[in-house]
């Protein structure tokens, strides 16, 4: 697409079919990888100070300070794993994205710290296990529609040990639609996860309520004028929904908390619950 045709485009919804955002690619996942990286801004991961704090709560509150078998379901480059591990957990991060694996497994290889990172998409690598604890955390599992994250956790279940704890931090159904509802914006780049040369990106995004999704469109406009589009969809969990996916897979005793530790975020939600 020309950025002519862009303009001239009647009747255009950020719902308008696009490719999903390609986390799965090299390049996209190496420009990713600097955000991960970034200590300027949590939109990719949050900062270092922040992580250590939630790890010191998931090693005392979640594993009772004690040495566990811990996978990492979205582990990005490993900033949760590596601390953990640091601990003494025996540690196994999953990501889609291969350059922030790659940068995980440099990071286990010269601090031999025993965290272990496999490259896959979380809804069809292998798991292994058993485990004792699992996490998905920073609104992973809102990555994936309700029957999706249904078979993830059906195949995280499998893989738990008995008694083992599962953490899932979910962003609300408040905070997705205001994602959803949010204005059109314009910015130029000197580079994006888009791309290393100058462009301006197009946000738009659009609340289906029937569906309870956000869905994000970016429209990347290149100096020559071509245009590509990219779309992403966050989709909102009720804690009753949860709650009755949960128990279906053989998850009882949950327990709710505002955050990961004692600061409150209220976009997030954290549940934890414990394999039969």
């Amino acid at each position: 697409m020309h950025v002519r045709e862009l303009i001239e485009r009647e009747g255009r919804t950020p719902d308008d079919p696009a490719p999903h955002v390609p986390w799965h690619d090299g390049d996209f996942s190496a420009r990713m990888l600097r955000e991960h990286l970034d200590q300027s801004h949590d939109r990719a991961s949050r900062r270092e100070a922040v992580i250590a704090q939630h790890v010191d709560w998931i090693h005392r509150r979640v594993l009772d300070g004690c040495v566990s078998r811990v996978l990492d379901l979205g582990c990005g480059p490993g900033l949760y794993t590596a601390r953990l591990a640091a601990l003494g957990h025996r540690c196994v991060g999953v990501d889609v994205a291969p350059a922030a694996i790659a940068f995980a497994k440099h990071v286990a290889s010269d601090a031999a710290n025993g965290a272990a990172y496999v490259h896959g998409d979380l809804r069809h690598a292998a798991l292994g296990g058993p485990w004792d604890a699992t996490l998905m955390l920073y609104g992973i599992a809102n990555q994936f529609a309700p029957d999706a994250l249904r078979a993830i956790l059906s195949r995280v279940a499998a893989a738990s040990a008995p008694g083992a704890r599962l953490v899932l931090e979910t962003l609300s159904i408040a905070a997705i639609e205001r994602i959803g509802r949010e204005p059109p914006t314009w910015r130029r780049f000197a580079t994006s996860v888009f791309g290393d040369a100058p462009h301006l990106v197009l946000r738009e995004s659009a609340w289906r309520p029937a569906e309870r999704v956000a869905v994000e469109r970016y429209d990347v406009i290149g100096a020559d004028g071509g245009v590509g589009a990219w779309r992403h969809e966050i989709h909102a969990h009720s804690p009753p929904q949860l709650e009755s996916l949960l128990r279906d897979e053989g998850f009882t005793t949950l327990e709710t908390y505002p955050a990961l530790g004692a600061a409150s975020d209220d976009a997030f939600a954290v549940l934890v619950a414990h394999r039969r």
